[in-house]
């Protein structure tokens, strides 16, 4: 049977990146290679798949921004293994790792055992230190990390690790490269996202404040919510933004059934709907606006995200 248009909207995901302010910090200097690589690492990685599931870029050259951030994305389609396409993003990703074995690698083996065990020195690859891949039993996979694209003057790993534990913008260690790999039968389908500029952890996700972006017209926001993204693809009519209220699932369906009526929109039937549970997703129509709600419970606090997209 086909899905409609709203049924096929309610299968994407909503992800917020759980990321630590310092992720690599001052740590890379004194010990912590380990630690800050597996935080960078995972932020490229969690970073790369929140935009990816939320603002759900599809066309090649596609401009994507994502909480003041600006992205790039491009899709291709490769008669390759699976496995090749992921070696050949790795590859990448470990040659702009090379400065990090130059720079930093005599200063990790020289740190006495007392910090980091003998046994650990052999275990630790320093040219994979920023580089995170994953792979889904042979049918899809994702590689990301940090390479260098900027135009500016070349600084060494530790003059980034300095400026970074000032501005904390991730772009000092380069732009977010992000590789999904999917296989179809003999070809392999491939789509990227590469950051372009800026990206600075307290402007991408500040710490009890509205991320970067605005509120989409004619759609209020939860009182007293915090707005956590903010994120739209350029001239596809599509944009996503999501709250975080202290209000529970039924204190937000009350709030919106009462509100939204008054700004002109209309909720569509989504068909029959758990029962004894609080409604997490809806659909609106406004003149030739078209809006999905979804709301997700998390621990003490409820999401709200709102998704508006053009008519298909």
């Amino acid at each position: 049977m086909k899905r409609s248009f709203w049924q096929r909207l309610l299968a994407r995901p909503w992800f917020r990146a759980q990321l630590c302010s310092g992720i690599i910090g001052s740590t890379l200097l004194v010990g912590g290679v380990a630690y800050g690589a597996h935080r960078a690492k995972e932020t490229a990685l969690r970073l790369g798949s929140e935009i990816m599931t939320s603002a759900g870029p599809s066309q090649k050259g596609d401009s994507i921004y994502f909480n003041g951030a600006h992205f790039f994305f491009d899709t291709q389609v490769l008669n390759a293994k699976l496995e090749d396409v992921l070696a050949g993003a790795e590859a990448i990703c470990h040659k702009e790792g090379e400065d990090l074995v130059r720079d930093l690698g005599p200063r990790f083996q020289a740190l006495p055992e007392s910090i980091v065990p003998s046994a650990l020195l052999g275990r630790v690859d320093l040219s994979q230190a920023l580089t995170v891949s994953t792979d889904s039993e042979g049918k899809s996979g994702e590689v990301a990390c940090w390479v260098r694209r900027s135009q500016g003057p070349k600084k060494t790993i530790i003059e980034r690790v300095k400026s970074f534990t000032q501005s904390f913008d991730l772009a000092e260690f380069g732009s977010l490269q992000f590789v999904h790999a999917e296989r179809y039968g003999n070809r392999t389908l491939v789509r990227m996202l590469w950051s372009e500029g800026a990206l600075s952890l307290p402007d991408v996700f500040p710490e009890n404040k509205d991320t970067p972006g605005h509120d989409l017209t004619g759609l209020p926001r939860p009182v007293g919510s915090i707005r956590i993204i903010a994120a739209h693809v350029e001239g596809a009519g599509r944009h996503i933004v999501g709250y975080e209220s202290h209000q529970t699932p039924d204190q937000l369906n009350a709030f919106y059934a009462r509100e939204l009526p008054k700004l002109g929109w209309k909720e569509i039937d989504l068909g029959e709907m758990p029962a004894g549970e609080p409604l997490l997703q809806h659909a609106y129509q406004n003149g030739e606006r078209h809006a999905l709600l979804a709301l997700s419970v998390g621990d003490q606090v409820t999401g709200a995200t709102w998704i508006e997209v053009p008519t298909e």
